[in-house]
């Protein structure tokens, strides 16, 4: 007896971004959140920090870590990547700095990326 295989496509990865001009809108509290819960419910998650200034979100991320290891407890923390400031001269150099990290991260796994400064709802190809 003959049997086919299924096709199942790979699940999709998704791009979440929150934005807002304003300060303490909860852009970095929403994010966690959201990572966390997405963590609790079996997802691979990254988050990324564009926050340079503040970086809100990197530090609520290292409490829980830090939290975690004091405590003992077993507390759902995602892969997290802070973007670090490019000093060059262009815009297109200062991306290049910026972003280095980040794109051989997201080239070689495919996890939800939820960001505290920006989080489109939408399918990435990866």
């Amino acid at each position: 007896m003959l049997m086919q295989a299924s096709r199942r496509e790979p699940p999709a990865a998704y791009v979440v971004v929150l934005g807002n001009e304003k300060g303490g809108a909860g852009k970095s509290t929403v994010a966690m959140h959201m990572a966390v819960a997405l963590l609790n419910s079996g997802q691979k998650v990254a988050t990324v920090d564009l926050d340079l200034r503040q970086k809100t979100l990197t530090h609520y991320i290292e409490n829980r870590r830090a939290w975690a290891k004091h405590s003992g407890a077993s507390l759902a923390v995602p892969s997290h990547f802070c973007v670090t400031r490019g000093s060059a001269q262009s815009a297109r150099d200062n991306e290049a700095i910026e972003f280095r990290d980040l794109w051989m991260h997201s080239a070689r796994s495919s996890t939800a990326t939820i960001s505290s400064s920006l989080i489109p709802l939408a399918p990435i190809i990866t």
